[in-house]
């Protein structure tokens, strides 16, 4: 006889769980086993103001997290309305939307187009992926924020 087993983790269970079962078989012999589950949480991806001073190249991290420790990656997935975003590793322009953010604590560099300023001078999304990356995953983040940049004078 086929028999299916639903399971239901206690919420929020962010590591491991599990259960042992027994199976009584059609000539009544037992079978017992233990099943391991690994329960994985998607990974966040915060909504931010950065405040930076016009004309400058500033550095700073796109706040991401994972409750369970896997390995994230960055995506830019909308360009800045204003200014330009480049890597932080070696400062090459970020001219796509879809670009991979490079530094492994998903840091980013921005820079105003000239001496502008203002609230909400610029806004840009970006994505945080589990690794390892799939090419067809760059368009589905498991979490999307925007990052809206102020400038002052």
């Amino acid at each position: 006889a086929n028999t299916t087993l639903v399971y239901h983790s206690a919420w929020p269970n962010f590591s491991t769980d599990g259960f042992t079962y027994t199976a009584v078989l059609d000539d009544l012999s037992v079978s017992t086993g233990h099943v391991l589950l690994r329960v994985n949480v998607p990974p966040t991806a915060t909504e931010v103001t950065v405040s930076v001073a016009s004309h400058r190249l500033h550095w700073f991290m796109l706040p991401h997290g994972d409750v369970n420790g896997d390995i994230l990656s960055c995506v830019i997935i909308t360009l800045p309305t204003h200014g330009t975003l480049y890597q932080y590793r070696d400062a090459t322009p970020i001219v796509s939307p879809g670009t991979v953010v490079t530094s492994p604590g998903c840091e980013v560099m921005f820079q105003t187009a000239g001496y502008e300023w203002g609230l909400g001078y610029a806004t840009f999304q970006y994505g945080v992926l589990e690794q390892p990356i799939h090419p067809a995953n760059l368009s589905f983040p498991a979490a999307v924020a925007t990052i809206t940049v102020d400038v002052t004078y």
